[in-house]
């Protein structure tokens, strides 16, 4: 089973890279609110610079 997982990539390239192009852009859309999690967990006030330190370390996608 593990030499099945650890040979796909090498047999089927270009299904792999959308795989992997859909999850990074999953987990690249999901950056905002993991990163606003994060600073809400804390008590620390989110417009205070502690707490946007927090936010800019944790994503590097500006805030809309």
């Amino acid at each position: 089973m593990n030499e099945m997982i650890v040979r796909w990539p090498a047999r089927n390239p270009r299904l792999f890279l959308a795989a992997a192009a859909l999850a990074w852009f999953g987990l690249y859309e999901a950056l905002i609110s993991v990163s606003e999690a994060l600073v809400a967990a804390p008590p620390v006030d989110r417009n205070s610079h502690l707490g946007g330190a927090l936010q800019f370390f944790s994503t590097t996608r500006p805030k809309c």
